[in-house]
């Protein structure tokens, strides 16, 4: 949650660019507008992600299936390598437990 709402404050140009358009089909193409969106609605999808993450083996009480932690790791080897200085590295510790835990 604090990802996104440093997203509005970091990227408020952007936001106010699509606010002016009235949100519809006012982010492809500028750049500026592209990255407040795509910053502050990684926030929510990985939340939404993990929340399931955690439904599923609590309802359906069996530990999430392998390939599940190996493409957390290799999200995190691709988007760590293309931009470093990111948040990435903070799904290896996740990606590891799920692969260890089956």
């Amino acid at each position: 949650m604090l990802h996104t709402l440093f997203g509005i404050v970091v990227y408020a140009p952007g936001w106010a660019g699509i606010a002016r358009q009235r949100f519809w089909n006012s982010v492809d193409g500028d750049v500026t507008r592209e990255h407040a969106f795509w910053f502050t609605a990684f926030g929510p999808a990985t939340i939404l992600l993990g929340a399931l993450m955690v439904w599923v083996e609590k309802h359906a009480r069996q530990s999430l299936p392998r390939f599940v932690g190996y493409s957390l790791l290799a999200a995190v080897a691709v988007w760590g390598v293309l931009m470093p200085v990111s948040g990435m590295w903070l799904l290896i510790p996740p990606g590891v437990a799920i692969v260890r835990r089956r």
